[in-house]
């Protein structure tokens, strides 16, 4: 709801910055933005169909390889795009990390690297292929079809850059419970947002559990 009525506010400011209109109707009106419809993620079953796909074109092998680096660092598409080599640090336990600044809003994120991130960043020597913003959810398109990534209804899924950072998230909360170590990876000011991934964690391990549950198991727990 919140994507909607931002489009149509950027119509009507357009319209009143342009003359069209001689008033902002959106002038005192705060859109509430609904972080939970906006997250989306992937699990680890559906990134390994990405990561065990053989692309014969290699701008396809680039890009996915650039979208899995995402998933396990956390790291915004602006972000990746301006990454050097030097920005590579490891630390004296062997992690590597990245220690910046998101562009977007200024905080200072510590993005601690999967070993599928180092891998990537390693295969590439830290120069990873990055590609226009444009062109990379263009081709991202291609790679959900060609990687069969399908939803529970059977569409396939729109692959973004966005969710690749709401996937790095979800990997976070489930491997670092204190929520404040959490938002100064992720490079969050809001606890509000770290909240709603909490909540979709939970509901994710509810519905793993439910999943394997047999229905003799039910029965027994009924009687």
């Amino acid at each position: 709801m919140s994507t909607n009525l931002n489009k149509i506010k950027a119509i009507f400011k357009y319209g009143f910055e342009t003359g069209k209109l001689s008033q902002f109707p959106f002038s005192t009106i705060k859109i509430r933005r609904t972080y939970y419809n906006d997250i989306k993620y992937l699990t680890q079953e559906q990134l390994t169909l990405i990561k065990q796909k053989s692309f014969d074109n290699r701008r396809l092998k680039e890009i996915a390889d650039c979208f899995l680096f995402q998933c396990y660092s956390g790291l915004a598409w602006i972000d990746l795009a301006n990454l050097v080599p030097e920005d590579f640090k490891k630390a004296d336990n062997g992690l590597y990390y990245i220690k910046k600044k998101r562009i977007k809003t200024g905080i200072e994120y510590v993005s601690i690297l999967f070993q599928e991130a180092i891998s990537i960043a390693l295969y590439y020597d830290f120069k990873l292929p990055v590609k226009s913003n444009q062109k990379y959810n263009q081709y991202l398109k291609e790679i959900a079809a060609i990687c069969n990534l399908c939803d529970e209804d059977g569409n396939v899924i729109e692959l973004t850059t966005h969710m690749a950072r709401h996937s790095y998230a979800i990997f976070v909360f489930n491997k670092l419970p204190d929520r404040e170590i959490a938002m100064k990876v992720l490079g969050h000011t809001d606890p509000k947002i770290n909240a709603i991934y909490a909540k979709i964690l939970d509901k994710t391990i509810f519905d793993k559990i439910g999943a394997v549950e047999t229905e003799e198991e039910k029965m027994e727990r009924e009687f």
